[in-house]
């Protein structure tokens, strides 16, 4: 994925930051005969951004706070995906990981 940045606040604003986005949704086939129960997992972007050497310490406190975490009692953990260094201008550090989370939907 290429992250383009369209617009830049100075540094002295505040930083660290975070931002999170929604990837995408996707579903595989159900795997139940009667094709009324199918799970759903959606993907999420966390795009942290520093301009300090504090990336790897950020990114664990993130990873801490989300693994396990549950939206509600329907869904399934949020779990780790994947991790990569983003290209940053202007000294900002840019770190983007990937968490899904799954949930049964059911027809009504």
């Amino acid at each position: 994925m290429q992250v383009e940045l369209t617009y830049m606040c100075s540094a002295s604003q505040t930083l660290p930051a975070v931002y999170v986005y929604s990837l995408g949704r996707s579903a595989q086939t159900s795997a139940f005969d009667n094709i009324t129960k199918q799970r759903v997992t959606d993907d999420y972007g966390i795009l942290i951004c520093t301009i300090n050497n504090d990336l790897p310490a950020l990114a664990a406190d993130i990873r801490a706070k989300l693994l396990g975490w549950q939206q509600t009692a329907y869904h399934f953990e949020i779990e780790y995906a994947s991790g990569s260094q983003v290209a940053g201008v202007g000294g900002l550090r840019l770190w983007r990981e990937t968490y899904t989370d799954s949930v049964f939907i059911t027809e009504a």
